[in-house]
């Protein structure tokens, strides 16, 4: 086969991010598909907004001018994605970048899967099935990790596996080599501690409290009726 396809992290002829590996493609034709072009029609900006219309939030920029990159390496069933849910409940500004936010943006913006997600998919890689090969072959996924790569936000990039094996971590890493972001990996395997461990046994109090106010309840309906 020929040469890889590469994404220049280029605006103007400046560098903003380093180049990337594209996928392989079908056809010229469905790689041409990913070149942005300036859009043909006028689109308004979220500065044209009303004020009544949006929310304005102030975001503080960090004292050393770098943002972070959170690289959580997990085992696989380790709760990394209730770990991932309490850390951004409490970080706003936080983005995450996973397979599972391309899955929501997807569903939001009015495509359909060719068949409903299984209970037991994996999160970290969950099965697309959008039926548009730039989604589905993970083209979309690495053009917005690249576009994020670009913002001034902490991210956190939540990949499983690929945060868990050496050489993927590095890939992972190497894309975000840029003197705006301090890359951080956070190793969460073992017994929760600090704040997490006691999220978790207030969670786990309020889900027994629910049970035992519904096996109450059902107690009380079924003496009713033999009343």
């Amino acid at each position: 086969g020929g040469a890889a396809a590469r994404a220049a992290g280029l605006i103007e002829g400046a560098r903003v991010a380093p180049d990337s590996n594209l996928p392989e493609r079908d056809s010229a034709r469905q790689l041409r598909a990913l070149v942005l072009r300036p859009p043909s029609v006028q689109v308004r900006t979220v500065q044209d907004a009303a004020q009544d219309d949006v929310d304005v939030m102030e975001r503080e920029t960090p004292v050393d001018g770098k943002y972070e990159v959170l690289f959580p390496v997990f085992l696989p069933g380790g709760g990394a994605f209730d770990w991932l849910d309490w850390h951004l409940s409490g970080r706003k500004g936080c983005t995450e970048l996973s397979e599972r936010r391309v899955v929501e943006w997807c569903l939001r913006s009015g495509l359909f899967r060719s068949k409903p997600q299984s209970a037991r998919q994996s999160l970290d890689a969950p099965e697309l099935g959008f039926g548009v090969p730039q989604v589905d072959d993970g083209s979309t996924k690495h053009l917005l990790a690249l576009a994020a790569s670009m913002q001034d936000r902490d991210l956190v990039v939540m990949e499983v596996r690929g945060n868990l094996l050496l050489n993927e971590r590095k890939e992972l890493i190497r894309r975000f080599n840029l003197p705006h972001f301090r890359k951080v990996a956070l190793v969460m395997i073992g017994e929760p501690m600090g704040e997490y461990r006691r999220h978790l046994l207030a969670q786990a109090l309020a889900e027994k409290q629910d049970k035992a106010k519904r096996a109450l309840s059902a107690w009380s309906q079924e003496r009713a009726r033999e009343k």
